[in-house]
């Protein structure tokens, strides 16, 4: 199963984007190449079609939070993607593409959506192998992390902690603890990265 990305990846879920028509704006870069406006849509929907369950929440309008989450998701997205092509264990099949494709094909057969924006093949192959790479280079990075949470951490956490954990015994709550401590020490690791990837991909954003 693909890793449900956090931090960036997740922005969207129940209200339409913008109706901009075929106007597309440049909205960022990585490394020397340019995302639009368009870009971000189709990845949105790519997004909300293949992972549904785990598709952030959309925008009303390019103003919106949730629409510079969504571009930032795409640049981030973008420069790890680049990075992973350094690892040859980092692999997505055409045959994987391909399926993919296919279905993306028969979801959107009859949105007007998708007719107003029309993607070719070449565009939707290219988010998909993006979109996958990505995933899978983020998966290996949480898999491969060296995370440090002992008992005396879940402790500390417990004892600072009293009206969350009052009149409870430590010793039924110390492994949730720790699963917690640890999903935060790697969020915060993969945040660090992206910042690294973001310096080392000249990653911009018109929105700041």
């Amino acid at each position: 199963m693909r890793f449900g990305v956090f931090v960036f990846v997740v922005f969207f879920a129940s209200y339409l984007p913008a109706q901009t028509g075929l106007v597309s704006r440049y909205v960022g870069k990585v490394s020397e190449r340019a995302v639009t406006s368009r870009e971000v849509e189709i990845n949105f929907h790519v997004e909300k079609l293949m992972f549904p369950k785990t598709a952030p929440k959309v925008w009303r309008d390019a103003g919106e939070a949730g629409y510079q989450r969504a571009v930032d998701g795409v640049l981030i997205e973008w420069a790890v993607f680049l990075e992973s092509k350094q690892f040859a264990t980092i692999k997505v099949s055409d045959q994987e593409v391909a399926k993919a494709l296919k279905e993306l094909r028969r979801q959107m057969r009859k949105s007007a959506l998708w007719r107003r924006l029309q993607p070719s093949d070449d565009e939707l192959k290219g988010v998909i192998e993006r979109k996958l790479r990505a995933k899978d280079f983020i998966q290996f990075r949480a898999k491969s992390s060296q995370l440090r949470v002992t008992d005396f951490d879940a402790q500390q956490y417990f004892r600072r902690n009293p009206d969350r954990f009052r009149g409870l015994d430590f010793e039924d709550y110390k492994e949730q603890i720790k699963s917690l401590l640890k999903k935060r020490e790697l969020e915060q690791q993969l945040v660090q990265w992206f910042r690294v990837l973001q310096t080392k991909y000249k990653v911009s954003s018109r929105f700041g």
